[in-house]
């Protein structure tokens, strides 16, 4: 961290310590204080409360969470989204052969975790569709190989969590029994996420997370 967002971090807490310290004492007013020490009260906190959300947006734009970023330089072949960097694989592979020549390349396939983020790769794939005509799709980076129906993404072991892009008008879309355990971006479902056998052949997309 630079030193700059730590000091903003320091003024933050140092603020917000002051705003708990002003609500505390409200909390001690009663009615013998009468409305002018409660008003001052409430003003002093709304006072302290602008302030800090303004300390925490500088923070914010300071970090860059979660947008995009200048400095981040993607190698050639990768298309930079938000902090990440991907690739899109045009040669068809098993998914173990994807994630395998994933990290070789120092990442794993990829791991999507917001609408942002899989609207960009829907988004990526219709601008380049003659580039990528296998009817299987897209291996990408999540299996329930340790545990049936617990989906996990390889890039860092966290569960899968929530809607995102599961086909849910598709009978086996999330347990396609013990036989498959591999997440695919099923171009015969416009994309949606199906649970698909390792070893069928498809395209694949790579993840940088920075």
């Amino acid at each position: 961290m630079s030193v700059l967002p730590m000091c903003l971090l320091i003024t933050v807490l140092a603020l917000l310590g002051t705003f708990v310290k002003s609500t505390d004492s409200l909390g001690v007013l009663s009615l013998r204080d009468g409305t002018n020490d409660v008003r001052s009260k409430v003003d002093a906190i709304r006072a302290n409360t602008s302030e800090l959300n303004k300390l925490l947006l500088s923070l914010r734009n300071s970090l860059d969470l979660g947008g995009t970023t200048t400095d981040i330089k993607c190698a050639f072949g990768f298309v930079k989204f938000q902090r990440s960097c991907y690739k899109f694989v045009i040669e068809k592979k098993t998914w173990q052969q994807a994630q395998h020549d994933c990290r070789s390349m120092g990442a794993n396939l990829v791991s999507i975790k917001s609408w942002e983020e899989q609207k960009f790769i829907l988004e990526h794939i219709a601008t380049h569709k003659d580039l990528f005509p296998s009817s299987e799709g897209f291996h990408a980076g999540a299996t329930d190989t340790a545990m049936e129906g617990i989906w996990q993404w390889v890039s860092d072991g966290s569960l899968v969590q929530g809607y995102l892009g599961w086909d849910f008008f598709h009978r086996w879309y999330q347990d396609g029994g013990r036989g498959s355990n591999c997440l695919l971006l099923f171009a015969q479902r416009k994309y949606l996420w199906h649970d698909e056998l390792c070893n069928n052949k498809a395209h694949s997309i790579c993840e940088i997370e920075n």
